[in-house]
């Protein structure tokens, strides 16, 4: 499901929706000529691809019409294939590059030959579906130009429909004028996450059973998927980041499937690793199939190749077959062991499936994801001095590549302590930016403060028996003291270099820009996009030292003006309302926020410290008023609430 960015969803209320699909904006292209230039945003796994497949399929087989879309001829191009066209001194134009390259590459045994001018005709007429995938897999220098040939086609042909993906870190190169209306795919929700379990193993029942068995499938996978179901609640805490990414519940699932009776990972890290030794190691085994290198020497080449891929000048996610050959041949471990190169591709691809040819011989990891765990580990293995301080250096080079993301959360997850300072206190060095990153980066550390605080909230729980997982058992073990305090103090300075810019704006009382940057920090610490906006559950849980800091820096600099906590205070004298009623608009009279029982404008704000009222803010950039932010004030407001008791409550532990 997806959701419109908030400048257009305040024109029409049916696009604040957290459930609407992509069918319902292609209906909109009929009457609202902006609806025809998208750009579809999210983070690795959130299936931008799979989406766009999904609609060239529903297209190809006639079925659009269940969804009331209009007729159109789907064209689905994956940008990173035309690189190196699109930047040439003379590009082709969008009916050149459909009808001289992309039609020629889809079928090279039976060549198609469309009628002459049929692309400009096509594009022309307004029939077209044009998909534009992956604009963050372009090196990012080429990022630029590529971005001034797409605007220029979409404005010569924009009588047609375009849709273009990317990544939200790479979309920030896209230097010439952007579609018109931004989307974001949303997270899996609990609901979901259930429909596709099930799903998922109906699906796989059914493959691996004959016909006559397919009751017994339906039961087995009932059976099975109440139990993933029932591992995810019950550790709602630990996966549940996970299970609302859709490549990473898929991976779940396959990992609960194939080892049933193994506890389920509970960071990314762990999962990736789980996954390739079941498809490595355990897979093969359980079909009696002799794989040409043992399991931890096919690991090593994968890990070799992704770095090899990563590291190279385009940066490529995919590598040709003879390149790749040639690059085994030469490897000690296919020498030493005297491998056929072309053996240990075809086990690869067939058996463990942790390379595929989408292609004819064309490989590349199964997601780029994949790609960046194996770059990841390649980096982080230990080696001598400096061996380590070179990979080190290489990963701070690219902190902020968005091709890079995955490599750098999955490399610091596997640091020590000691390292994991060095590199985080570098990364510092670069900015706002490489800050969140680091902050995310964190998240993903199996540190100890994330074992104390959950000991600390089943003590607070009363709970008398106090029960910790292997993994947290290993982490007690392989870290001293001194290792817990460094990582503590890791996450302080981030903490501190994250709110250094609201901080600055503070305190030179720039009181609006102030507080687009809180809403910034807020929608980041959710991981989520500028230009989204917060749903219930994202500010029932918001992270309480977050909260604190924020309403803390606020209430220092503007000297008891401004503040969450001086609004919940004057919210409590008004009743503290939680829905919109006669109460809410006598707060919103106090903090400034309405006049005349009506709403004024952002802009319409003072936002000076002695002529606004008390509480006039943080109201969260825009966003207050362009989704109807301000309505979720309650919410934020009884979460301040709620982390002051408890921070209370950890204080008298």
């Amino acid at each position: 499901m997806i959701n419109v960015k908030n400048n257009w969803a305040q024109y029409d209320p049916g696009l604040l929706s957290e459930n609407l699909d992509i069918w319902k904006l292609l209906a909109r292209t009929r009457k609202d000529r902006k609806f025809r230039q998208m750009s579809i945003l999210a983070k690795g796994g959130m299936g931008k691809t799979t989406l766009l497949r999904h609609i060239t399929l529903i297209y190809s087989q006639g079925k659009h019409r269940r969804h009331r879309a209009p007729k159109l001829v789907p064209v689905l191009l994956r940008l990173r294939d035309w690189g190196d066209e699109l930047t040439q001194p003379q590009p082709p134009s969008l009916p050149q590059l459909i009808t001289e390259h992309h039609i020629p590459s889809l079928s090279k045994n039976h060549p198609l030959t469309p009628p002459p001018a049929w692309a400009a005709k096509l594009l022309t007429s307004g029939k077209a579906l044009v998909m534009f995938d992956g604009f963050d897999e372009i090196p990012a220098e080429k990022r630029p130009q590529v971005s001034e040939w797409l605007s220029a086609q979409i404005a010569e042909y924009r009588q047609s429909v375009f849709i273009l993906t990317s990544r939200p870190a790479g979309y920030k190169d896209y230097t010439a004028k952007k579609p018109a209306i931004p989307i974001y795919v949303n997270r899996f929700n609990p609901a979901q996450q259930e429909a596709f379990i099930h799903r998922w193993y109906l699906c796989q029942e059914q493959v691996f059973r004959p016909a006559k068995q397919r009751r017994q499938a339906k039961e087995v996978a009932t059976e099975r998927s109440n139990n993933l179901i029932g591992q995810l609640q019950a550790r709602r805490d630990e996966l549940g980041y996970m299970a609302e990414n859709p490549l990473l519940l898929n991976m779940l699932v396959t990992f609960h499937r194939l080892a049933p009776a193994t506890e389920l990972p509970r960071q990314r890290l762990g999962l990736y690793q789980g996954i390739c030794k079941l498809q490595l190691d355990d897979r093969p085994c359980a079909r009696f199939i002799q794989m040409p290198l043992p399991y931890g020497k096919s690991l090593a080449l994968l890990q070799a190749i992704a770095i090899g891929m990563v590291t190279s000048k385009s940066k490529r996610l995919t590598i040709n077959r003879a390149t790749l050959l040639h690059f085994l041949a030469q490897h000690p471990l296919l020498q030493d062991e005297e491998v056929d190169p072309a053996e240990w591709l075809k086990a690869i691809v067939d058996v463990s499936e942790l390379l595929v040819e989408r292609e004819p011989g064309e490989y590349e990891f199964p997601h780029v994801t994949f790609q960046g765990f194996f770059a990841a580990t390649w980096l982080a293995k230990p080696q001598d001095k400096d061996t380590i301080q070179k990979n080190a250096h290489l990963v701070l080079q690219n902190w902020n590549e968005a091709l890079w993301r995955e490599t750098v959360l999955l490399y610091t997850a596997q640091l020590t302590p000691r390292l994991l300072e060095q590199i985080v206190y570098k990364a510092l060095e670069k900015g706002s930016e490489a800050a969140e990153l680091a902050s995310i980066a964190l998240k993903e550390y199996p540190y100890y403060s994330k074992l104390s605080t959950n000991l600390t909230a089943k003590r607070m729980q009363n709970k008398k028996e106090i029960s910790i997982s292997k993994e947290e058992v290993k982490i007690f073990i392989s870290y001293s003291k001194a290792d817990f305090k460094l990582v503590e103090s890791v996450i302080n300075r981030v903490h501190i270099r994250r709110y250094k810019r609201l901080e600055e704006l503070l305190e030179s009382k720039k009181w609006r820009k102030a507080d687009e940057e809180t809403y910034r920090l807020m929608i980041a610490t959710v991981e989520k996009e500028e230009g989204q906006w917060f749903d219930r559950k994202d500010l029932e849980y918001f992270p309480c030292d977050d909260l604190l800091t924020l309403d803390y820096l606020w209430l220092k600099h503007s000297k008891g003006v401004f503040g969450f906590s001086v609004q919940r205070e004057i919210w409590e004298a008004c009743n503290s309302p939680i829905n919109y009623n006669d109460d809410w608009s006598k707060f919103g009279e106090i903090v400034g926020w309405s006049e005349d029982q009506g709403w004024v404008g952002y802009s319409s704000l003072k936002f000076n410290i002695d002529l606004s009222p008390k509480g006039e803010l943080p109201l969260l950039g825009n966003w207050g008023w362009n989704s109807g932010g301000h309505r979720w004030f309650p919410i934020i407001l009884s979460r301040l609430q709620s982390c002051e008791i408890q921070r209370s409550a950890l204080a008298d532990l």
